[in-house]
């Protein structure tokens, strides 16, 4: 998207992954390691966090040797940011083992136990990604990006164009991984999102979302979205496309409902034009449907507001007035005794929504379900809202 790059500030393009061959850093860094592994054994302060320390590296070592064992390891463009990253914390490591190998240790007790607690947190992640190429990271990547110091090191590091092209390259199991991470990082600010969109992330998740048939995808992928569009920019480009709002009237009626309340919550966040909202005429009886599900929480309240959007178009009201299996439920809706309900607002807000227009049909067809006597009932209930449409159903 050439109008979304101007926006993007100076300050925050990075220049690409070092492309120089890996093995004399892999070297290096197996090299510092054995020396650590010997060390971490001679401490004589902080011993207990030092065992978990060896531990760690320990495994590392472990991992980096599975990693050499592969004869394409060199080729996984993620070792060219992540190597560099675990040197600098050797290296680190190894000036805190001095420091505490010495007969009595003289520093802030408090800094080295935080060093130390750092350093370990960045070896865990260096282990999780110290994969063959063949797994592409992206496993270990997403049982790990729930924590979020981690995650940010990951997309500072480099993780999200290698996680990218997997959403639509990947097999099921890698798009919904990485999925799930570009999810996490998507609502871990502006300068996250900010590296997704640059990567041509907005049209993968379109696409990722338009072509999956994987739920657990598909929810992460519009969870990202849903965060993206907190983007004014974003925001208009996604309420202009007229593809993907009818995917999104399609998981209202046939998803899962998880996916029924992320795409209903994302009817409500955007600016939708008439004629999309045309487009999607037909989730109406969908969305009055799940107005009366209970859970998850949230969802009736997400229903209601998309579907009284959808209603400020005048055909979508009379398509809707078709619906007889719809209207009869909207007036059970309004029935004091149906605890179904989370709020009788909901409700009295659609059938105000519908008779906002007018319609002398409308009035008749609610009157002769029943409505006024439940009307009168919320309305001495002082239901918001009852008594005004209870009003305009008499006029």
């Amino acid at each position: 998207m050439h109008h979304y790059s101007a926006a993007v500030s100076g300050e925050l393009i990075k220049s690409p992954p070092s492309t120089a061959p890996l093995q004399p850093l892999f070297d290096l860094i197996t090299n510092v390691l054995s020396l650590l592994l010997l060390s971490s054994l001679n401490v004589r302060s902080f011993i207990g966090k030092w065992q978990i320390l060896h531990s760690k590296l320990f495994s590392l070592n472990t991992s980096l040797s599975s990693l050499s064992e592969s004869s394409h390891w060199s080729q996984n463009p993620l070792l060219h940011t992540l190597l560099p990253s675990l040197l600098s914390n050797l290296q680190h490591l190894k000036s805190l083992s001095h420091q505490c190998s010495s007969a009595s240790f003289s520093g802030g007790k408090l800094l080295m136990q935080s060093d130390l607690d750092i350093a370990s947190s960045s070896l865990s992640t260096h282990i999780n990604l110290g994969l063959p190429p063949s797994q592409h990271t992206a496993g270990s990547i997403s049982n790990i990006a729930t924590v979020e110091d981690i995650r940010t090191m990951l997309a500072e590091e480099g993780a999200v164009p290698v996680l990218l092209p997997l959403l639509t390259s990947g097999s099921t199991s890698l798009q919904e991984k990485a999925a799930n991470f570009i999810s996490l990082l998507s609502s871990s600010g502006e300068y996250f999102r900010d590296l997704i969109l640059r990567e041509r992330g907005l049209q993968i998740l379109i696409h990722l979302v338009q072509e999956s048939s994987n739920p657990d995808t598909i929810e992460h992928a519009l969870i990202a979205l849903t965060q993206l569009s907190a983007m004014h920019s974003i925001s208009r480009v996604l309420s202009s496309s007229t593809g993907f709002i009818i995917q999104l009237g399609e998981f209202v009626k046939h998803g899962n409902v998880i996916l029924q309340q992320i795409s209903a919550s994302f009817l409500v966040r955007l600016t939708i034009s008439d004629g999309n909202k045309r487009a999607i005429a037909d989730c109406l009886g969908s969305l009055i449907r799940l107005m009366e599900s209970p859970k998850p929480m949230g969802l009736q309240d997400a229903a209601t507001e998309a579907a009284k959007s959808l209603l400020t178009v005048r055909s979508n009201r009379k398509e809707l007035m078709r619906d007889e299996k719809s209207v009869i439920r909207l007036v059970q809706m309004l029935d004091p005794r149906n605890d179904k309900m989370v709020s009788k607002e909901f409700p009295v807000m659609i059938v105000a929504a519908i008779l906002s227009g007018g319609s002398h049909a409308a009035r008749k067809k609610f009157m002769s379900l029943g409505a006024d006597l439940h009307f009168q009932s919320l309305d001495e209930m002082e239901v918001p809202g009852a008594k005004k449409t209870s009003e305009t159903r008499r006029r």
